[in-house]
């Protein structure tokens, strides 16, 4: 399955392969617009559960939809093949894997693809082009290093890119009927969850949140919390609802909208504030002040320095463990992670957050 422009590739030319999950794919965004300015037809390819973050996207001329790589074996190995497929039948000048991983490198190496990848220690024979995966850069340093090492792109975007048709931005305004009298702000407290894995440890507990509305709502009257999300943070939200205050004005989409809807809705609202997971990106593409709150991921790692963002990091002696070359082995992964988001004081986010409305 493919989407947009018809095109079969060609010299100028280039792929870009990221599989999952709908917080990376949106994360490596930024490198689009590069893309495009520097005159390149652009092929992306991705997982189906990841392509409405693509649609409607004027940066790229074709996304490739593949069975979901991570999920079932059946699955990823459709996946797989069907990668091959399209990489035999099209031509890349390169092809740009933003993953570590040899067996996707292994399948585009059989395809006899010149394939631009990151490595860390692990050995990679099938890459044409190597570039180290530093631990201690910003994610989006990263895809610079490999555009400017693979491309002689020297020129550096940090806005990734989300766009809504006019018809759902519409059907979001009648939806929320904005007016002087509200305004909006979004919320996710789930997430944390994609095919591969999923790491609680990520999200701020139910009841911190709930003090944390609480005192916005007595001090932003104005405000209405609109939550947004999975049918798997359903729980999570019907706990923190359960706390607020009656001052607290709230709505709950959680598990009702699809991404797309849920992108749109989050467009006509004011602020938008979550933990480490996709919404949260969705709201920073979209130019809406955007709070995240930051436990076992580092903030200064993944928040782009733009004027419209900012985070909290948890200070705990595990706060920052995520380490993306140790997989779920990883301390984040465990129970003992779980405490990192716990210790991370209401009244610190609330501070925090209330300095950043008032700008």
């Amino acid at each position: 399955m493919s989407f947009t422009r018809k095109s079969r590739g060609g010299v100028s030319c280039i792929a870009v392969v990221k599989l999952a999950s709908l917080g990376d794919v949106i994360q490596a965004s930024h490198v689009l617009p590069l893309l495009k300015e520097y005159g390149y037809v652009v092929h992306f390819y991705t997982s189906k559960s990841c392509t409405p973050v693509l649609e409607h996207n004027p940066y790229v001329d074709r996304v490739f939809a593949l069975a979901n790589v991570g999920g079932s074996i059946r699955e990823s190995l459709l996946g797989l093949l069907s990668l091959l497929w399209h990489m035999l039948w099209h031509q890349y000048k390169r092809v740009l894997l933003l993953h570590r991983s040899p067996i996707l490198s292994f399948v585009l190496w059989l395809a006899g693809k010149k394939t631009v990848g990151f490595y860390h220690k692990e050995k990679n024979p099938f890459l044409f082009q190597k570039i180290y995966f530093n631990l201690s850069a910003h994610r989006m340093e990263h895809n610079h290093e490999m555009l400017s090492q693979a491309l002689g792109i020297t020129q550096k975007n940090y806005n990734m890119v989300y766009f809504c048709t006019k018809e759902e931005k519409r059907w979001a305004q009648e939806l929320l009927k904005p007016s002087k009298k509200y305004r909006y702000l979004a919320l996710n407290a789930g997430g944390a969850v994609n095919l591969q894995s999923s790491m609680p440890s990520r999200r701020y507990p139910p009841q911190s949140y709930a003090e944390v509305l609480n005192k916005l709502a007595q001090e932003f009257p104005k405000y209405v919390f609109v939550f947004l999300g999975a049918k798997t943070d359903l729980a999570i939200h019907k706990e923190i609802m359960d706390k607020l205050s009656p001052q607290a004005k709230h709505l709950d989409f959680t598990g009702k909208l699809s991404i797309r809807q849920s992108a749109a809705l989050l467009s006509a609202c004011h602020v938008y504030i979550g933990n480490d997971s996709f919404l949260l990106f969705v709201a920073i593409a979209l130019g809406i002040k955007s709070f995240g709150i930051f436990g076992p991921t580092k903030g200064e790692l993944i928040m782009p320095t733009l004027p419209h963002c900012r985070f909290i990091q948890a200070t705990h002696p595990l706060s920052g463990c995520y380490n993306p070359t140790e997989g779920t082995k990883g301390l984040a992964y465990q129970e003992e992670a779980m405490g990192i988001m716990r210790a991370l004081r209401p009244i610190d986010v609330y501070r925090s957050l209330r300095a950043f409305l008032k700008e």
